[in-house]
């Protein structure tokens, strides 16, 4: 049997798809089970399966379809991570992780302030790059994509930003993971065992994922992706990402609102399970090998803001006497999101702060949509 280039290319978007779709089981099981998974967790696999695709051309990429997944995987893990969030009793109760997660965010913005100074007049279009690092810094990967979304950003752009983000990611979560907590220990006060944080049940959080209520969040957020793009084809003839992209996120959080709706079992279950597809799809198009070739910019840009977001909130910290495991965990909620609470809590051999980070990190998720945009057009005006 001849097989022509079209069936080889029908072959491997098929493969492609089935790879971002169902791979992410597989790594959850594998870390479930794996005495590694404190380091290999499912989001880290994800991610090197799809750069190692890309990078070393295992197959042949369409790139159309990691890119309508990393739209779609985004869109519905915002609402779904949200769902399950009562975040307004977390503000109120969770004082020192807030005031802690606050200061990275206003260190994350002055960073980013502070640095486009420099490199406004070099990099084009600056104030898209900009917000999206501020979406980065204020929630991690997903928001970085929602924000670019949103402005309308070059896919180019996004795509050379996420790729030197994940490097100077890697850079610094392997900094957490090994050096940071003995290293702040030696300059925050020690953690405190006995804080508001230590009153919460980690294993009552844990609930028994209901088929039935899976069903129901999905109905729900496809239904609001759906009434943000109608609504928009209704006010502006068209698309507007940015109206969608901020539709999407308000609706999430209204959505969280309702005690049926957040007590639905497996929401935030299945957000996490999106951001493992977005995981892969992004990480088979973000070529190393371009970065290096266009994005030395991009590279020094990202790795300043980094250095002084992570800086200046350790001053800070100091300053307020915030202990050194609510620092790390608060930068990773910023600067990574939800995926490596767990991870990095681990690394310090501190559960009892997982569930704070995770609600710190999705108020982060929450607001860096808006945060990002807002930044993007305040530099577009100064500069």
């Amino acid at each position: 049997m001849i097989y022509t280039t079209l069936d080889l290319q029908i072959f491997f978007d098929i493969l492609q798809v089935l790879i971002i779709l169902i791979v992410p089981f597989f790594f959850i099981r594998f870390s479930k089970s794996s005495k590694y998974g404190h380091v290999l967790s499912p989001i880290v696999l994800c991610y090197a399966l799809g750069i190692l695709i890309c990078n070393l051309d295992l197959m042949p990429i369409n790139d159309k379809i990691s890119e309508g997944f990393r739209d779609i995987s985004i869109l519905m893990a915002l609402p779904l991570l949200l769902y399950s969030s009562d975040l307004r009793a977390w503000i109120k109760t969770s004082r020192t992780m807030m005031i802690a997660f606050g200061l990275c965010l206003v260190s994350g913005l002055a960073a980013t302030l502070i640095s486009t100074c420099f490199f406004y007049k070099d990099i084009p279009n600056i104030w898209q790059i900009g917000g999206m690092l501020t979406g980065i810094y204020t929630g991690g990967t997903a928001n970085l994509f929602a924000v670019g979304i949103a402005l309308e950003a070059p896919d180019e752009d996004m795509i050379l930003l996420n790729t030197a983000e994940m490097f100077w990611g890697a850079v610094y979560l392997l900094f957490l993971l090994s050096l940071a907590k003995p290293l702040f220990s030696k300059w925050l006060p020690a953690y405190n065992h006995n804080t508001e944080e230590s009153n919460i049940d980690l294993e009552s959080a844990l609930k028994v994922i209901s088929k039935k209520d899976l069903l129901k969040a999905l109905l729900l957020t496809v239904g609001i992706i759906g009434s943000a793009v109608g609504l928009s084809m209704l006010l502006f003839s068209q698309i507007n990402s940015n109206f969608v992209v901020i539709g999407v996120t308000t609706a999430g959080i209204l959505a969280s609102l309702n005690t049926k709706i957040r007590n639905w079992s497996g929401t935030f279950e299945a957000g996490d399970y999106m951001l493992l597809m977005f995981g892969i799809a992004i990480g088979m198009i973000s070529d190393f090998w371009l970065l290096l070739e266009n994005g030395g910019l991009f590279i020094a840009y990202n790795g300043i803001v980094i250095l002084v977001t992570v800086t200046l909130h350790a001053l800070l910290c100091k300053w307020r006497k915030i202990d050194a495991d609510t620092y790390i965990i608060t930068s990773t909620a910023a600067l990574y999101g939800p995926v490596f609470i767990g991870q990095v809590a681990s690394a310090m051999k501190n559960r009892q702060i997982i569930l704070g980070g995770i609600a710190v990190s999705l108020v982060g998720l929450a607001i860096g949509t808006y945060l990002g945009i807002s930044v993007a057009y305040f530099i577009k005006f100064i500069f």
